[in-house]
């Protein structure tokens, strides 16, 4: 793998690399803070690896804990970064930063400056491009919770889309295998571990045949945590066409996930329409309800509109979702559509923006 010398200031910046703890990388706020000030000034993040434009900080991000001599020892870690990469490739991971055509174009069209700086990947580059659809869910699920996901995987697989999911025990990874057992693709974004959930043995040949990537925000070899993981449910529901909750209980991450993604507007998301509580309260606040059966749900979210049905709900939070659902009808239902309903539907489905994927030029507003 090649990299630019935009992509090779990221890393120096944001990436985690072995060895010393100190300097810290810069979190996805502090990279959005320098950021903004390299637009301000019509320069791009390769500008910083001049000293003098370095010295140039102004001041008052010391106060953010962006300090000159901070930002100056993260950008001194080249030989370690030259070394560390040579290592990952050996082992297939590669990096990309939000500056670079590989990272996933959907991702940075929703949520935007909210994005990561970058993303630690193993295997196939083109996936993170594909037509997605999401598939999420407790990971205590009963073994009839399992079987709908791995069904559903299937099916998503049959129309030739790809499973978008977490990789987590449960339903998380029953879609994801019912997609490659059934000759498919899928992406899962980790929350913990990236290298050693790469290397179990259930996971390298699928890997290894192009089938699959895994993909992290955090380090490559970071242990689990609670926040990495409620941060890695953004990436799942502004990566796919539309998620699909298949178990969740009243309270838990999969609970959490689906309110904050509705709240946001991440993303059109859907509940198995089965008797099971939480899956009502996601249902009450806006997410759009699929039949029982996987083959027709999948259809309804792959052609919104056939046998899914939009949920009453009263929460302010939530309209956001609601109008998403409306442009989805509305432009759905044009002869011809216009520039601006065109605008208006890529912003509502990351779907419409993945033709372009790897020949535009990266908007500069979100490296």
């Amino acid at each position: 793998m090649i990299y630019s010398e935009y992509d090779q200031a990221v890393m120096l910046l944001c990436a985690h690399l072995p060895g010393p703890k100190e300097p810290k990388p810069l979190t996805v706020s502090e990279w959005d803070a320098l950021a903004q000030w390299l637009l301000n000034l019509q320069a791009t993040p390769k500008d910083l690896l001049n000293h003098e434009f370095v010295v140039a900080l102004p001041d008052e991000f010391g106060k953010k804990g962006l300090t000159k001599e901070r930002i100056e020892a993260l950008l001194a870690r080249g030989c370690a970064l030259g070394v560390t990469l040579a290592s990952w490739e050996e082992r297939g991971l590669w990096v990309a930063t939000r500056a670079s055509n590989l990272f996933p174009l959907s991702i940075r069209r929703r949520l935007g400056r909210r994005s990561p700086p970058l993303f630690y990947v193993i295997g196939n580059p083109d996936l993170l491009q594909a037509s997605g659809v999401g598939v999420v869910g407790s990971r205590d699920a009963s073994a009839e919770s399992l079987a709908w996901a791995e069904a559903f995987g299937s099916e998503v697989a049959k129309r030739g889309a790809t499973v978008v999911s977490g990789g987590a025990k449960g339903v998380d990874e029953a879609g994801m295998f019912g997609a490659l057992n059934a000759g498919g693709t899928a992406v899962g974004y980790l929350a913990d571990n990236l290298m050693r959930t790469a290397l179990s043995p259930k996971y390298r040949n699928f890997i290894a045949s192009g089938r699959l990537a895994l993909v992290t925000a955090i380090g490559p070899d970071a242990r689990f945590s609670r926040g990495a993981a409620m941060g890695r449910n953004r990436f799942i529901y502004a990566a796919s066409k539309g998620v699909c909750v298949v178990a969740a209980g009243e309270t838990g991450g999969t609970m959490e996930g689906a309110k904050e993604a509705l709240k946001q507007g991440w993303g059109v998301v859907y509940v198995c329409d089965r008797p099971m509580a939480g899956l009502q309260t996601i249902a009450e606040l806006g997410a759009v309800k699929v039949p029982s059966d996987p083959a027709e749900a999948c259809e309804a979210i792959l052609h919104f509109g056939v046998g899914a049905t939009p949920q009453p709900h009263d929460s302010k939070p939530m309209n956001i979702a609601a109008k998403n659902l409306q442009v989805l009808k509305r432009v759905a239902s044009q002869k011809e559509v216009s520039p601006k309903a065109m605008f208006d539907i890529a912003r509502a489905t990351p779907d419409a923006c993945l033709s372009t994927a790897g020949n535009e030029e990266i908007e500069p507003s979100l490296f």
